[in-house]
C-alpha cells in the first residue's frame, strides 16, 4: 500500500501540540548501561529520536534521506548504496524485523513489515559499510532502531496535523495524530507507549485535479422501457433507471451556469476539490515498552509493536458495479523480550538472551458488500477499522492443500475462490450506455473478476549472546541466532491461472559469530568472524530427460510445472519421470 507524505508546510503550519501533567516530553533516557553497550556496534551514522521527532516526515526512513548514500525507490522502499530493498536490514532492540519473503512492495501487491512510529524511536544507528559479525542477512548495510523506554517521571505528548486549513482544492484531506506517554512506576518498573495515525481522504493526483471531474451517481433521473426485441410487440419489457451524476472531484462552479437548476446545485452534493472517491486510506503504528530492572546488573525489556496499512484502489469503468472495487489491507505484530545479566567487576561479562514473535499478513482483493459500503460512505480519511475481504485467510485458507491442486492443475479442485471450469458466469456485463459520457465502458454488474492476493509470514527469532573484557581495551563478543520462518504466499485470478503464484515454505537460519574489539586510544580496530546456514526446506520438481541424443540423457533437470510434461508415472528403465527433490 501506498505510503503517502504530508508536505512539510502543512506539518510546520497546521501542527499543534498539547502536553500533559509535565513540561517534559515522553521521551527515554538512552540506556547507557555497560551491558548494553556492549552489544551495539560501532557505526557510522548516529540520528538521535528527539531530531527525528521533530523533522517534518512520516517515516523514520525518511529521515535517512538526509544522509549520503540513502536513496528510495519509486514504492517508497528504503535503499542504501544502491543494494534495494531486499539489500540491508533492519533491526528493533536488537532483533532483525526484516520479512524473511522480499517479492512484494508493489501497489497491487503490497509488503508490510514492522514500523515504528516517529514519535517511538529512541535511537537510530545506521551502519553502511562493513558490518559487525553479530549482524548477518545483509549486504549494503543494516538500520539499528532503538525503542524510547519511560523516564524517572509521567510524561505525556500529543500532536495533531492536518491539510484542512488549505482546502480540498490543494490537499488530499492529510490527518495525522501523534500521542506518547511514558513513566516509571516504583524503582523498578518502566513503561512507554506511543501511537501514530495517519489517514488521507483521497490519493493525491496532483495539482490541477480538479479541473478533470469525477462524477458519482446522485439519485435517479428516470427510467426508459428497454424491449428485448426491436418492433416485437411480444418482446419483455426491462426497465432501466437512468442515474443523474453529481461531480464528486471537480469544481461545482464549472456547472453553476446550467439552465437545469438541479445540475446547477450539482444536486445537492458537495465538490471535494482535487479529493478523487473511493481512495481513502490510513495507518497505524503502535509501540510499547516495558522495562524491569531486577537489580543494578540484571534487566528484562519487552517490546511490543502493532501496525497496519489500508487503501482503497480507483476504477473508474469498475464505479457504479462496487462489487468490482478492490482494496488492500496489510498488517503486523511483533513481541520481543531480552533479559540482560552482568558479572563481574574486573573483567566483567554481561550476558542477553533474547525471543522475538513476529507475525506480518497482507491482502489486496475485493470487499464484502458490507465493508464496501460503510468504508466509502464518506471522505473520512482515518479508514482504521479492519477491512472485511471476500476472500481471506479464513474463507479461502492458505494450504498444502491449496499448493497441491494448484500444482497438479486438478479439475475440480479448489484452486480460486471461482470455478475455474465455467468462469463465463462471473463475466462483467457493460449493457447500457449509462455513464456520466452515454457511452460504454463502464460496468454495469457481473464479478468481481481480477487478482487477489494473499500473503501471510510467521517469524520466530532466538538469540543468545555474550560480551566479556577479557583484557585491559579488548571486549569479546560471541553469539548464536536462530530463525524459523513460516511463509505462504497466493497470486492468482478469480477465473484464470494464468500469470499465477501459488507456495508454502517454512525456511530456517541459523547463525554464529566471534568478534573482538581492541580500541586503542582514539582508534579501534575490530575484527571477526560469522557463519550463516540457511535452508528453504523446499522441494522443487524436476523431470528426466528421456531423449536419447540429448546430451543430458537420463538425468533429472528442474522444471516448474511438471505436470504439462506428462504427469506421473515412470519411464523405460523404471526411473520416475517427475519427482520433487529437496533444496540444498
Amino acid at each position: 500500500m501506498h505510503r503517502g507524505s504530508a508536505c512539510a508546510l502543512v506539518l510546520l503550519l497546521a501542527s499543534t501540540s498539547l502536553r500533559v501533567l509535565h513540561a517534559q516530553k515522553a521521551e527515554s533516557s538512552r540506556d547507557t548501561t555497560t551491558a548494553n553497550d556492549s552489544f551495539r556496534p560501532r557505526t557510522q551514522t548516529t540520528l538521535d529520536g528527539n531530531w527525528i521527532d521533530r523533522l517534518p516526515v512520516d517515516r523514520i526512513e525518511d529521515a535517512l534521506g538526509f544522509e549520503s548514500g540513502v536513496t528510495f525507490t519509486q514504492f517508497g522502499g528504503l535503499s542504501l548504496r544502491s543494494g534495494g530493498p531486499e539489500g540491508f536490514n533492519r533491526f528493533l532492540d536488537g532483533f532483525s524485523i526484516r520479512p524473511g519473503y522480499q517479492g512484494g512492495g508493489t501497489i497491487s501487491s503490497p509488503a508490510i513489515e514492522p514500523e515504528l512510529g516517529t514519535n517511538a524511536v529512541a535511537r537510530l544507528d545506521l551502519v553502511t559499510g562493513p558490518l559487525p559479525a553479530r549482524l548477518g542477512n545483509a549486504q549494503s548495510g543494516v538500520v539499528l532502531l532503538e525503542t524510547r523506554q519511560g523516564g524517572s517521571a509521567f510524561a505525556a505528548n500529543a500532536r495533531a496535523a492536518t491539510d484542512a486549513l488549505f482546502g480540498d482544492r490543494n490537499g488530499p484531506g492529510f490527518n495525522r495524530f501523534e500521542g506518547s506517554a511514558g513513566g516509571s512506576m516504583g524503582t523498578r518498573f518502566r513503561l512507554f507507549g506511543a501511537l501514530v495515525l495517519q489517514g488521507s481522504a483521497s490519493t493525491d493526483p496532483g495539482r490541477g485535479a480538479d479541473a478533470i471531474p469525477v462524477f458519482l451517481p446522485a439519485g435517479v433521473d428516470t427510467t426508459v422501457k428497454v424491449p428485448s426485441a426491436i418492433n416485437d410487440p411480444l418482446a419483455d419489457t426491462t426497465l432501466v433507471a437512468v442515474s443523474r451524476f453529481a461531480v464528486a472531484r471537480g469544481r461545482c462552479e464549472a456547472f453553476a451556469g446550467s439552465v437545469n437548476q438541479d445540475i446547477a446545485d450539482n444536486y445537492g452534493e458537495e465538490c471535494h476539490g482535487v479529493q478523487t472517491p473511493v481512495t481513502n486510506s490510513a495507518t497505524y503504528a503502535l509501540a510499547a515498552r516495558i522495562d524491569y530492572t531486577f537489580s543494578s546488573r540484571s534487566r528484562l525489556t519487552v517490546t511490543g509493536l502493532a501496525g497496519q496499512e489500508q487503501q482503497r484502489f480507483f476504477s473508474y469503468p469498475d464505479l457504479f458495479n462496487p462489487d468490482g472495487l478492490s482494496a488492500g489491507r496489510g498488517w503486523s505484530r511483533v513481541v520481543s523480550a531480552a533479559w540482560i545479566q552482568e558479572f563481574g567487576t574486573t573483567r566483567p561479562i554481561a550476558i542477553r538472551i533474547g525471543l522475538s514473535i513476529q507475525r506480518d499478513r497482507t491482502i489486496t482483493g475485493f470487499l464484502t458488500p458490507e465493508s464496501e459500503r460503510s468504508s466509502r460512505s464518506s471522505f473520512a480519511s482515518l479508514l482504521l477499522s479492519p477491512l472485511d475481504f471476500r476472500f481471506d485467510f479464513s474463507s479461502f485458507p492458505l494450504d498444502e492443500t491449496l499448493v497441491r491442486n494448484y500444482r497438479d492443475n486438478i479439475p475440480g479442485s479448489r484452486r480460486s475462490p471461482y470455478d475455474l471450469e465455467n468462469p463465463d458466469q462471473y463475466t462483467t456485463i457493460d449493457r447500457y450506455r449509462n455513464s456520466p459520457y452515454g457511452t460504454g465502458q463502464f460496468i454495469d454488474s457481473g464479478g468481481p473478476v481480477g487478482r487477489i492476493t494473499l500473503e501471510r509470514e510467521n517469524r520466530t527469532i532466538g538469540s543468545a549472546g555474550l560480551a566479556w573484557e577479557w583484557a585491559s581495551h579488548n571486549t569479546l563478543n560471541a553469539g548464536v541466532q536462530v530463525t524459523k520462518y513460516s511463509i505462504g504466499s497466493y497470486s492468482h485470478l478469480l477465473t484464470s491461472s494464468i500469470a499465477s503464484d501459488v507456495w508454502i515454505e517454512n525456511p530456517g537460519a541459523q547463525g554464529l559469530y566471534l568478534q573482538n574489539t581492541l580500541r586503542l586510544g582514539p582508534g579501534i580496530v575490530v575484527a571477526g568472524v560469522r557463519y550463516d546456514h540457511f535452508a528453504t526446506n523446499a522441494s522443487r520438481p524436476f523431470v528426466l530427460d528421456t531423449i536419447a541424443s540429448s546430451p543430458t540423457f537420463d538425468t533429472y533437470h528442474y522444471f516448474p510445472t511438471p505436470n504439462s510434461y506428462g504427469g506421473g508415472g515412470v519411464t523405460f528403465n523404471g526411473q520416475p519421470l517427475t519427482k520433487f527433490i529437496k533444496d540444498e
